[in-house]
């Protein structure tokens, strides 16, 4: 092997270990699962599932695209069907393996494999193989064909992928590269559109042994933003490596000049470069096209890149600013003129030049809402693009205000020192606009001091997306309406709201590997999830502590309401949560299908339910842990109005309540336990008026007294009778009560909470997968 070639292939594994989290986002636009139905489509039958005890191998799995699909084709998962997922690149798998331990999914394994040298796995193993644009890599793709022909079992099923002819891909870099270097062994033994040639791709696999070849071709439209994201594609970051780097930009320009002059139809964005300097003092409106001659401001290089554009569609046009150490106040910055012809920018890019990301010194000052950083003004809602990486805004605010649909990407950034009127994002799109987006990872918020009912970040009808954000020390809160979010891997710390720290309006919400702590707020210390208009949205919390979080209301970390749809807690910890009225740790108010799976419910406190509150709920609770709960009042751990609950595997200890009902309080309600347990205080169950139904019990501790008072009476009696009810009650206290129903009652409360469990089964066991496709494909 030659020494560049050598260099090369140990690249290549770099890269695809890089280009890891770019698979990501690109499974979550759905393009790539688009192939993997057609593979299924066409080996098993359109919407067809694989029979029992199948055994399934994805070789060049890439981020699991094709796996979890196959997963999810797999009806039966009780059987010892099997998928694994193959990729030579370690953090591919390790991503792949992520998704299938958070997930907790059955019936897959991911490992690290070479294709070429399947070694780890016996003859004659598995009945379908996959390799959608995996094998067509590989550096010997006989070995390949004929390392899968080992190992599918006899009338085994293989389906492989190639890219078919007529794409610009494979034409437009061979050519352009022959300028840059004259070395003809390039990372691929072969063209990655030779299988484009259907005899060769057949012969190919002839030779391996395979028979009752079928070629089908498929067409999907791929839509790359910008001409820097059709170059950066991790199928050809290989080649750009051999590029030198002084010369990454002039290959880019040339890569957009052949195509623009090879396809004349293909409208692919342009990208224009600007650097900006504050310490430079060109005005030049041709300036920024060197960063000897930067840019002294923002509004400069945008009017050098009108300059520049020759009148032509900037939709189709990407402006990548450079933005050099330094300070840039508001009042030379401002950018209030995008669009305001009638059309918008393609993409805005702004970027620090420097390579250290951890604390950048490109610093953006004094912004608000007379002085916005930037504000849409356009007579179209055609999509826009802002790409912000590496700054720190200090003593911003009303930083990006827009009724238009944008897709904002924020990343590596810092919002610090505001004390304002208004928020740092107003985003209000039309539910008809397609496509409006926010991401935000890999940043910090903090020091923002608002006025009363402000948000920090206000959106409508967007897609939102947070990873791996601290924020911390805020007055005002996260407000969605009618959104579609994901937070993962965040910290909300010592916020305070009259809303809550996120306030979810209608929207759907998943929230995993996050803390809440320390925030304090009126409704729902940490989140409030709650109805808008005649919708029904779904949550999702998993693997998520909420901690020392206080409402001076109702729901000292959550407030649920009026919702038809899932909502469920997967491995959450609630500590020392504290609520004023209802509910120390989850207030939850009118919903159908409320899950809790091992769960922790520690140290909360409201006057009444110290852990949670339940009103008009269908509940199911599993192996969970619910100890040293304290009410004021009423249900130590569990506050029970008008609602069904089955526990299984509950853990009860220590709870006390000062007045009645030490672990629940029951009103009205039914509840069903199982393999649950009592420890430490055994008060038990106290049920005021007779009105509800314990079934299932297995301690012989749990009490539930009150079955003289009658289910019309109220629970908080005046003062004048309080002396002697209290008296009856802690009488009543001593004995068990077994409440009658008649039989199709009863009938009809075992087939709530049966249709309840299967419920929460079936998300367990079969839509766990869903989710994980939600995840990568949303």
């Amino acid at each position: 092997m030659s020494s560049l070639n050598k260099t090369i292939v140990e690249h290549s594994v770099k890269v695809w270990d890089k280009s890891c989290t770019i698979n990501l986002q690109s499974i979550k636009s759905g393009f790539p699962s688009l192939f993997s139905k057609d593979a299924f489509d066409l080996t098993i039958g359109k919407d067809n599932f694989f029979p029992s005890n199948v055994k399934i191998l994805d070789i060049g799995c890439g981020a699991g695209t094709v796996s979890f699909c196959a997963l999810d084709k797999i009806k039966d998962k009780s059987n010892d069907s099997y998928v694994l997922a193959t990729d030579f690149s370690p953090k591919m798998i390790e991503s792949v393996d992520q998704v299938i331990k958070n997930e907790k999914l059955l019936n897959i394994e991911a490992k690290v494999m070479d294709g070429q040298n399947l070694n780890e796995i016996k003859d004659n193993s598995f009945d379908y193989a996959y390799s959608v644009f995996g094998l067509i890599f590989f550096k010997d793709r006989s070995k390949g064909f004929n390392e899968i022909y080992r190992v599918l079992k006899p009338n085994g099923t293989i389906c492989i992928s190639s890219y078919c002819k007529g794409v610009p891909f494979d034409q437009t870099f061979t050519t352009v590269l022959k300028k840059y270097t004259t070395e003809t062994d390039l990372p691929y033994h072969h063209s990655v559109l030779s299988l484009s040639d259907k005899d060769k791709f057949k012969k190919e696999m002839e030779l391996a042994g395979f028979k009752n070849i079928y070629i089908h071709q498929s067409t999907h439209t791929m839509e790359l933003p910008s001409a820097d994201m059709f170059i950066k594609s991790p199928v050809f970051d290989s080649i750009i490596a051999l590029v030198p780097i002084d010369r990454h930009q002039e290959f880019k320009d040339d890569i957009v000049e052949f195509i623009k002059s090879t396809w004349p139809d293909l409208k692919l964005p342009t990208s224009f470069y600007f650097g900006i300097d504050s310490n430079n003092n060109n005005n030049n409106t041709n300036c920024g096209l060197t960063f000897q001659g930067a840019c002294k401001s923002l509004p400069l290089a945008y009017q050098s890149f009108i300059s520049n554009s020759n009148g032509s569609d900037i939709t189709q046009q990407q402006l990548v600013l450079y933005v050099t150490s330094g300070v840039y106040n508001a009042t030379e910055n401002t950018l209030t003129s995008i669009g305001s012809s009638g059309s918008n920018i393609g993409i805005l890019n702004i970027e620090s030049n420097q390579n250290n990301t951890s604390n950048s010194s490109v610093i953006f000052n004094g912004f608000n809402y007379n002085l916005p950083m930037f504000s849409f003004s356009t007579k179209t809602s055609q999509l826009s693009t802002i790409v912000m990486n590496n700054i720190q805004f200090v003593n911003s605010s009303f930083l990006i205000s827009s009724s238009i649909p944008l897709q904002l990407n924020i990343s590596n950034c810092k919002f610090e020192n505001v004390s304002s009127n208004a928020g740092l994002f107003y985003l209000d799109t039309s539910p008809y606009y397609l496509g409006a987006a926010i991401v935000l990872e890999n940043s910090v918020i903090e020091n923002i001091e608002l006025s009363v009912g402000s948000s920090f970040f206000s959106l409508t009808n967007y897609t939102v997306y947070l990873d791996n954000v601290f924020i911390s020390n805020i007055t005002g809160s996260f407000t969605m309406y009618n959104c579609n979010a994901t937070i993962t891997n965040s910290i909300f710390n010592e916020i305070t709201s009259d809303k809550s720290p996120i306030s979810s309006f209608g929207s759907d919400l998943l929230i995993k590997s996050s803390s809440f702590s320390s925030n304090v707020a009126n409704v729902g210390g940490a989140i409030s999830f709650e109805l808008l208009g005649s919708l029904s949205n779904s949550l999702s919390v998993q693997m998520t502590n909420f901690t020392n979080n206080y409402a001076s209301s109702y729901g000292g970390s959550v407030f649920l309401s009026n919702t038809q749809k899932l909502v469920e807690f997967l491995n959450c910890n609630f500590v020392n949560n504290s609520g004023e009225s209802q509910g120390g740790a989850i207030n939850a108010f009118n919903l159908n299908n409320l899950c809790i799976n091992t769960c922790q419910f520690i140290n909360n406190n409201s006057p009444t339910g110290g852990a949670i509150y339940f009103n008009k709920v269908i509940t199911n609770m599993v192996d969970s842990q619910v100890s040293n709960n304290n009410a004021i009042k009423d249900g130590g751990a569990f506050y029970v109005l008008n609602s069904n609950i089955t526990m299984n595997s509950v853990s009860f200890a220590n709870n006390v309540a000062q007045e009645f009902g030490d672990n629940v309080d029951c009103i009205s309600s039914s509840i069903d336990i199982h393999y649950s347990s009592l420890s430490g205080n055994y008060s038990g169950f106290y049920c005021p008026f007779g009105g509800c139904l314990i079934s299932g019990l297995d301690f012989t501790s749990g009490l539930c007294p009150g079955q003289n008072e009658t289910s019309s009476q109220s629970h908080n009696n005046s003062d004048s009778n309080s002396s002697s009810n209290e008296a009856e009650r802690n009488s009543n206290r001593k004995k068990l009560i077994i409440v009658i129903v008649c039989s199709i009652v009863g009938g009809i409360l075992v087939l709530g909470v049966i249709a309840l469990i299967i419920s929460c089964l079936r998300k367990n066991q079969i839509n766990k997968i869903d989710e994980s496709r939600y995840l990568l494909n949303s």
